[in-house]
């Protein structure tokens, strides 16, 4: 995220001298640079969070799929079109999240930059970048797990100045203002909403198919997210490679039939354990056969009693239930 430390910059010092009076290199300069340090801690704060609020909604969308999907027939449309409402809101605020912290790290490293380069620039000499430790070029045999030893790169020339311009750096009133500018700026939220939505069939409790379903069938649903996975490539390399609006839209049929063909194995995996499950919790005596719940909690759960944890269980040890799952 830290581009700067990898910036290659050039710049003229002061009068000119046989050779270089010292050196100095990004990596080797930012950690002992302590407003790089403490400000990058704080840079790092807001964008995990914000990672961290994205990755559980994106995961709750996938999840969501693959509940309805999982559903088949019994899926009721209301629901589905509230997913792809839901995916399309989450995609756009997501492109707006991305492009603003990519603008906050391109200030930073430009702020950063530009002090490292004004702490350079009042040197009094010529002043080369040059990284203080290398590995050494024949390092011998190699113990399996353990780093190497570095040492001191025979190219730099004169003094190491890392610890001098980072104490300049620290000092700069120009970086300083600039680098709070940038940590007080106000970050995007994402809004998806998170709205209960009624369990799928009759009854107040209700159990999660995709509980049921990772319990007694795991290695097939991955088998099939990895079919997805792999018929995707091509249009995800088509996005890599900068395709056009009017190129991906000219993938969408495609795509669309790859999003049809998981969701019909999905539910043709699925759809004797339902069934078997219907069967099995008719038979219990004085209870009523529970409901279905497809909307993972994070996007709001079901209204009604959560009784997954004890209903998965009971299902997954009844022999009706048992003998429909793939072996």
């Amino acid at each position: 995220m830290l581009g700067w430390m990898v910036v290659a910059a050039a710049w003229a010092g002061g009068a000119a001298r046989p050779g270089p009076v010292g050196f100095w290199h990004p990596d080797d300069l930012a950690p002992v640079s302590k407003r790089f340090v403490s400000s990058s801690e704080r840079l790092q704060e807001p964008f995990g969070v914000r990672e961290g609020e994205a990755d559980r909604v994106a995961a709750a969308l996938r999840q969501y799929r693959e509940a309805l999907d999982l559903l088949g027939s019994q899926a009721p449309a209301a629901e589905r079109e509230r997913l792809e409402k839901l995916q399309t809101a989450f995609q756009r605020e997501h492109a707006v999240l991305q492009a603003f912290a990519d603008r906050v790290i391109e200030d930073y490293d430009t702020a950063f930059v530009a002090a490292v380069q004004r702490a350079v620039e009042g040197v009094d000499g010529e002043v080369m970048e040059c990284e203080a430790r290398v590995m050494p070029a024949s390092t011998g045999p190699r113990i399996p797990g353990m780093k190497p030893q570095s040492e001191p790169n025979p190219d730099c020339v004169g003094e190491d100045l890392n610890a001098k311009l980072a104490a300049v750096v620290d000092a700069d009133p120009e970086l300083a203002a600039a680098i709070e500018e940038i940590l007080g700026r106000k970050w995007p939220v994402l809004t998806v909403a998170a709205e209960p939505q009624a369990p799928i069939g009759s009854g107040e409790r209700w159990l999660r198919v995709r509980d049921l379903m990772v319990a007694g069938a795991q290695g097939p649903l991955r088998a099939i997210d990895r079919a997805d996975d792999e018929a995707r490539l091509r249009f995800e390399a088509a996005i890599e490679d900068g395709a056009t609006p009017e190129q991906l839209a000219a993938l969408e049929p495609e795509a669309q039939k790859v999003t049809d063909e998981t969701a019909a194995a999905r539910a043709a995996l699925a759809a004797p354990v339902l069934e078997a499950a219907a069967k099995a919790m008719s038979k219990w005596k004085g209870e009523a056969p529970a409901a279905w719940c497809a909307n993972p909690e994070v996007l709001g759960g079901c209204t009604g009693t959560d009784a997954s944890r004890e209903l998965v269980g009971r299902l997954v040890d009844d022999k009706r239930v048992q003998k429909a799952f793939p072996e």
